[in-house]
């Protein structure tokens, strides 16, 4: 009789899509939604919509506008939005993590170090050139699944993230975070030379070109350099005119 109960139970716990059982009927339900590609949590800043509420689905979402941080290091000041970060983070105080900067791996080709083996693995790739990531759009690969993640949104045009402040729609949180700077005034990376502070880390070394009177733009066709991309393109476009005019 106990045999039948457990048969019952599990049978009806069972996904009809691929078998897998559950102990509890909720946690089937919430499985089936892998096949169904239900999405009932809508987020209330963008619309966005998740199958999952808590985890790394909705909640975690959420705090890319609120900016919310709750999981404090009892050690220092840092916030995280993310739970897994914090423990993460919590390592650099601890023995824990001396031991594990001890079991360092290093690249043979050019001697960089990792803590561990995916690290090296993924570094790999710059010297052997492999790039075991496609996109299905285009067929163009990439050495990292996130590069291309971010490369197929310019073929979907997929714009999830959106600034609380004005509505503007963006295509990844990094674009999102640097424009909402525009809002708030912060302004994160500061010139050693002279003080100076910026909202990009892009300006930021462009302005650090005129302290140190680098010019890494170098025309192909004469020997004259510039500091910024767009002098040199100007100057190419003049080189031009004077050719076709004479």
């Amino acid at each position: 009789m106990r045999s039948l109960r457990t048969h019952t139970v599990k049978t009806l716990n069972e996904c009809s899509q691929c078998g897998k059982s559950f102990g509890l009927r909720t946690d089937r339900l919430r499985h089936m939604r892998i096949h169904t590609g239900e999405k009932p949590f809508q987020c209330c800043h963008c619309g966005k919509a998740f199958s999952r509420k808590m985890k790394f689905s909705l909640v975690s979402h959420q705090r890319t506008h609120t900016g919310e941080k709750p999981y404090q290091c009892s050690q220092c000041d840092k916030s995280f939005t993310k739970n897994r970060s914090l423990v993460s983070y919590q390592r650099t105080h601890t023995n824990e993590f001396k031991k594990l900067y001890l079991l360092l791996k290093q690249c043979h080709e050019c001697g960089k170090s990792f803590a561990f083996k995916i690290d090296i693995l993924r570094h790999m790739r710059i010297h052997t050139g492999e790039k075991p990531f496609h996109c299905s759009y285009c067929g163009l690969s990439f050495a990292r699944k996130g590069t291309l993640v971010t490369h197929q949104i310019t073929h979907t045009g997929e714009k999830s993230y959106q600034c609380n402040q004005c509505g503007k729609d963006f295509t990844t949180e990094n674009i999102l975070v640097r424009h909402q700077r525009t809002h708030t005034g912060e302004k994160l990376f500061q010139c050693s030379h002279c003080g100076i502070s910026f909202t990009r880390k892009s300006i930021l070394v462009t302005h650090q070109i005129t302290h140190t009177g680098e010019k890494p733009y170098q025309c192909k066709h004469c020997d004259k350099a510039f500091t910024q991309q767009h002098v040199l393109r100007t100057h190419i476009g003049d080189r031009l005119y004077q050719y076709e005019k004479n």
